[in-house]
């Protein structure tokens, strides 16, 4: 019911303040026209709020309703007083139907917004006028409407209610204020209910088109946007309806706001102006009223040439309006839109749970159909109350708690039995439960669970990975050896046993293994196990070689080429081999050529210089010569040869470094 258009006291003829008698005297007044057919009209009946209905039945439950002290304050507090000459006068034009006229006459008894004992009336008409206009003309404007409960907000907080109080009611009688703001918000509630967009139960374009067009379209989050588009952008004139409460309504070029328009914040605050790509162009010289009214004008347009009955207010933006009231009342508010939902997500984690109890091998399908189901009702408690309200924090970590549950169940149950590989299923549930934001040990619960999956899904990656590193372990200290006593690397192969590595790495190295980490998308992943299985062609001989070097080119085959994996492999491979052919140039600069075999001829030369019987000076000097000669025709060879492998390494570097920069740049 509308509290405005169906009050008591404009049924009956009357003002809000009027006395017992004048209540009387009406209901005498309306019966004897009832009497012989006919419909009493009086003079403040405001038919521009619709239609009186005075039949016999009806003007005995008006005066039914405002029997009690109670209900006559509740009821007057959406009628109208008449206290003196500026109310008379501000009536006196609504008779006539000069609306702004009245409006103007009420506004200027506004200092402030202050209520004070001698223009509490004035309020409560002016509150009351707007309240009327916006919820029945069929151009609901809910600035306006939010503007109407503030002011009653205002006054019924105020010590001027105990002046509206005695003027309706007389002397003497007490009435508790909390009811009065109760039961006021109660109404307003019934008020604006054709008004309140509700929970977003369909999404995307609910009317209209949004090709080309002016359409109505609806987000998950609880977004919405009425007005024009182009090319299935918004683009043109229309309004956006934020969940969390904002609004903005102007105009828009490609989604963004570009141009006049006017954007509401939830405290009622104003930003009125231009904006360019988004941005508010603050400084500027506006003309506030006048764009306002373009705005409005544009707006009402644009509803008439689409034809789409868009009337319509946030449950946000209707809290909001409350902001005049007290925390206990705004409370009591948002409650009324809060408690069916907490409900109906509590029923479904219990159904949830009841369900992975009795059948853990569907616990994903389960936890899956808890996530979408309790989606919208979630949404709309995070716009009500705010991502960090801890009545939806409680609420959001349940649905979490019990979907990560559901995925734990599926994968525990599908693992142990081995049909099928549970991994995808279960990190799929785990992220819906992650994507809700939980807090506390909630969070830690779900993130470790993510961190188990992920190691358990690659573990026999990692098991491959840490066998080969083992065996370039190996690998490496025996070229250590070889390196310090100048032994031949090939005589010190069989050291490895081949033969155990390969019978190992066949079923290790299965191309399914292979293909999982080649697309798992985990660059660190990529990396060890190429840098783990890149040096066995090397170790291993013949047939075996060929083994791991068909393996390698398997596993790069199997990177997407137009995935990023495959340039963060390629680009890891290249600083790989760009930082072992630098260590290779550094040692190459570093090593002395044909070091044991100078050494040995130096010691031959130690030999030679020694004195020896029977030897003539002439033959010590010559065998010296012949010996130097040797030491330094090698050490000749050396430093030639050493010039052309830092040479062929020097060029290597270059080529490398170039493919490195030539794949940055292509992937740029």
């Amino acid at each position: 019911m509308n509290a405005v258009k169906n009050n008591p006291y404009r049924t009956l003829g009357l003002f809000g303040n009027s006395t017992e008698k004048e209540l009387q005297k009406q209901i005498a007044t309306i019966k004897r026209f009832a009497e012989v057919g006919k419909i009493k009209v009086f003079d403040y009946d405001f038919p521009f709020f619709g239609e009186v209905v005075r039949s016999t039945e009806m003007v005995q439950e008006a005066a039914s309703k405002i029997e009690q002290a109670k209900n006559k304050v509740h009821y007057a507090l959406f009628w109208f007083l008449n206290s003196g000459h500026i109310d008379e006068a501000a009536l006196n034009n609504l008779k006539e139907g000069h609306i702004e006229k009245a409006t103007e006459i009420w506004e200027k008894t506004l200092k402030d917004s202050t209520v004070t004992a001698k223009n509490f009336a004035a309020i409560s008409n002016l509150s009351t006028l707007q309240l009327g206009i916006v919820t029945y003309n069929g151009s609901f404007d809910p600035e306006k409407f939010a503007a109407s409960i503030e002011l009653k907000g205002k006054l019924i907080m105020s010590d001027a209610c105990d002046s509206f109080i005695k003027t309706v009611i007389g002397e003497g009688i007490s009435i508790n204020r909390e009811t009065i703001l109760k039961e006021f918000a109660d109404e307003v509630m019934q008020i604006i209910k054709p008004y309140l967009l509700k929970p977003a139960e369909k999404t995307g374009l609910i009317d209209g088109v949004m090709g080309n067009g002016i359409g109505l379209y609806r987000w998950e989050n609880g977004d919405l946007y009425f007005g024009e588009w182009i090319d299935g952008k918004r683009t043109g004139f229309g309004t956006y309806l934020w969940g969390s409460g904002h609004s903005f309504t102007g105009h828009f070029n490609l989604g963004e706001l570009h141009g006049e328009g006017v954007y509401l914040y939830p405290n009622g605050v104003k930003n009125i102006g231009e904006w360019a790509s988004g941005k508010y162009q603050v400084n500027q010289n506006y003309n506030s009223d006048e764009i306002q009214r373009k705005i409005k004008d544009r707006f009402v347009e644009l509803k008439k040439q689409s034809g789409i009955p868009f009337n319509s207010i946030t449950i946000v933006q209707f809290i909001n309006s409350f902001r005049s009231f007290p925390n206990e009342i705004k409370q009591y508010v948002k409650s009324k839109f809060t408690e069916k939902p907490i409900s109906s997500i509590e029923a479904k984690i219990e159904t949830c749970k009841e369900n992975r109890d009795i059948n853990p091998s569907d616990a994903a399908k389960f936890g899956e159909e808890l996530f979408s189901k309790t989606k919208s009702d979630l949404t709309l408690l995070k716009n009500v109350s705010g991502e960090g309200d801890v009545q939806f924090q409680m609420i959001s970590n349940k649905v979490a708690q019990e979907i990560l549950q559901c995925s734990i169940d599926f994968f525990n149950i599908h693992n142990k039995e081995g049909l099928f590989d549970p991994f995808d299923d279960s990190l799929k549930i785990a992220k819906y439960a992650k994507s809700l934001n939980p807090t506390g040990q909630v969070k830690n619960r779900v993130e470790e669970a993510l961190e188990t999956l992920e190691e358990m899904r690659y573990r026999d990656a990692h098991e491959i990975i840490g066998f080969f590193k083992q065996i370039l372990g190996v690998f490496n200290e025996i070229a250590k050896e070889n390196l310090s006593t100048g032994a031949l690397l090939s005589g010190r192969r069989k050291v490895l046993n081949e033969e155990k590595i390969m019978e190992i790495a066949r079923p290790l190295l299965d191309d399914r293994i292979v293909e999982k980490i080649a697309k798992s998308g985990k660059d660190n992943l990529i990396k060890d196990f190429y840098d783990s299985i890149k040096m066995m062609p090397l170790i291993c001989f013949g047939q075996n070689s060929d083994f791991f070097n068909k393996k390698i080119a398997a596993f790069i085959s199997y990177l997407p080429i137009t995935n990023s994996v495959k340039f963060n492999f390629e680009k890891s491979k290249l600083e790989n081999e760009i930082d072992s052919l630098q260590k290779e140039l550094t040692n190459t600069k570093n090593k002395k050529m044909y070091s044991s075999e100078i050494q040995t001829l130096e010691t031959q030369m130690s030999s030679i210089k020694e004195w020896q019987m029977f030897r003539s000076r002439e033959t010590r000097e010559s065998q010296i010569a012949v010996q130097q000669q040797k030491i330094n025709s090698l050490v000749t060879k050396g430093e030639t040869e050493k010039k052309k492998e830092i040479s062929r390494i020097e060029e290597q570097l270059v080529i490398k470094r170039r493919e490195l920069k030539s794949l940055t740049e292509q992937n740029n």
